[in-house]
């Protein structure tokens, strides 16, 4: 009986690790097809998947126009998108609603990206090529970043009454925004020792940023220039070029549009 009970534990024991290589295993396959399907769904000529920004690429070759190769891409986007919401739709009417609504909802996300895109690119184009140097203010006040705070908030704050400043090196690099916030938060008694500089490195705000040659139509989407009522333009050595406001923008748009 002991034998017998041995033995009826070894058997058992074993099946248990067969079963748990098992799973295992399946749970590996199951991992391995997800990812294959979104290596494949990923290629697919759908703007903005990678698929569609390779046809953009190619477009753009044989076009020579960026934008007009964009928008071709994201037709396409758009024909996948409702191809796979009309899939999706049909789908959850014959029985899969889990697979039909999922693969629905994909294609409303990415309908509603190539859409963007499109709607961006066609705004590049009525822009007639314009670039953020063509509208931007190109003599900003900026304030040195070796001047103190109490210098920044008589010479700048208190008399332009801005919200922020972008502050330079000698050189005139950009090294960041300086708020009034900022200004404000630092005591009485150091703001003549204290130094811009220092508060920008305090403040954490570099990066908020465009390219003196960014197009004009790809700020529309920006949303720190929304936040901040403008932005900092710089060349291509990092130099403070001039500042873009949401009015810059907007009137260039309404002059296209005229």
């Amino acid at each position: 009986g002991a034998l017998i009970d041995g033995g009826s534990f070894w058997d058992g024991a074993s099946f248990d690790e067969t079963a748990t290589i098992s799973t295992g295993v399946a749970v590996i396959a199951w991992l391995a097809n997800i990812n294959a399907v979104i290596l494949v769904f990923n290629l697919l000529p759908a703007f903005p998947l990678d698929g569609g920004r390779i046809a953009r690429a190619i477009a753009w070759r044989v076009s020579g126009n960026r934008d007009r190769a964009t928008i071709f891409a994201a037709r396409l986007g758009q024909g996948f998108a409702y191809a796979f919401i009309a899939i999706g739709i049909l789908l959850a009417l014959t029985g899969s609603l889990f697979s039909g609504v999922w693969l629905a909802l994909i294609g409303w996300m990415l309908a509603g990206s190539a859409r963007e895109s499109a709607n961006r690119s066609r705004v590049n184009t009525r822009l007639g090529g314009l670039r953020v140097a063509d509208v931007m203010d190109a003599e900003p006040v900026a304030i040195p970043a070796a001047a103190t705070v109490a210098r920044a908030l008589d010479e700048y704050f208190l008399r332009y009454r801005f919200p922020w400043f972008p502050v330079v090196d000698a050189g005139g690099r950009f090294l960041g925004l300086v708020n009034r916030g900022a200004a404000d938060a630092v005591p009485e008694l150091d703001r003549a020792s204290r130094t811009v500089g220092e508060i920008v490195a305090a403040d954490g705000s570099p990066g908020q940023t465009v390219s003196s040659e960014e197009p004009l139509g790809e700020l529309l989407a920006n949303v720190e220039l929304r936040r901040l009522g403008g932005l900092p333009a710089l060349d291509a050595d990092g130099r403070l070029a001039g500042i873009v406001t949401v009015e810059q923008v907007g009137r260039a748009l309404r002059d296209a549009a005229a």
